[in-house]
């Protein structure tokens, strides 16, 4: 049998489910805000760039 001492085991407490859910999501809100506008101003200057052309068509 091995017996350790001089050893101290500090464990933490287990966060409650809507905690960890906080955790792992936080700034989801801010990441996805910023992918819009980033397309949106994408998209913008694409548009900006080549002018529609009305095809007879």
């Amino acid at each position: 049998m091995f017996v350790l001492q001089n050893v101290i085991e500090i464990n933490q407490p287990a966060l409650p489910i809507y905690q960890t859910v906080i955790e792992k999501t936080r700034g989801l809100a801010l990441r996805t805000q910023a992918l819009g506008a980033a397309v949106g101003r994408r998209g913008r200057a694409k548009h900006r760039r080549s002018p529609r052309i009305r095809r007879p068509w």
